[in-house]
């Protein structure tokens, strides 16, 4: 068996929707085998970001590269939408029938289920009922992914949407 190049970058960036509160954290590896680990920093511009990585990944390409941003629908979402396979459906979001899926809600009349996303900026006066009631659910539970519903001395989490 062929033997894979150890990574020449290891990354790690926290994602958020608030572009300030975007860091990560790096270490290359050096010509002795070793990883120098650098402090984090912020993220700059994504398109920035993908091209700084292809530079550290250098000569042999090989990145170890992480992301913490939400990945996956919550179950009860997935049927109601009829996603069948998440690599088909992310293949559809943006396009189509999909085209405001990122699109965040102004008002609670905008939330469907090809647009799941509530509210737009501050939270205050907003009710997480009308969140509930755009998704036509009686509570959060629906709402809620595997990993968010909390159990074992873990907190729940909020909801993705």
């Amino acid at each position: 068996m062929a033997q894979r190049p150890k990574p020449n970058l290891v990354f790690h960036t926290d994602w958020g929707s608030n572009e300030r509160k975007r860091w990560c954290a790096r270490a290359t590896m050096r010509t002795d085998g070793r990883y120098t680990a650098f402090a984090p920093m912020p993220v700059s511009s994504l398109g920035s970001l993908i091209g700084q990585l292809g530079t550290d990944a250098s000569e042999t390409g090989c990145a170890f590269v992480g992301f913490d941003f939400p990945i996956g629908v919550p179950a009860s979402y997935a049927e109601h939408a009829g996603i069948m396979s998440s690599r088909d459906f992310l293949l559809k979001l943006g396009d189509g029938d999909w085209k405001d899926f990122y699109s965040v809600c102004d008002e609670a009349n905008q939330i469907s289920m090809r647009r799941p996303f509530y509210p737009n900026g501050k939270y205050k006066g907003r009710l997480k009922e009308d969140l509930f009631r755009g998704h036509g659910v009686e509570s959060v539970e629906p709402l809620l992914r595997q990993c968010e519903r909390g159990g074992k001395s873990q907190r729940q989490a909020c909801c993705l949407f």
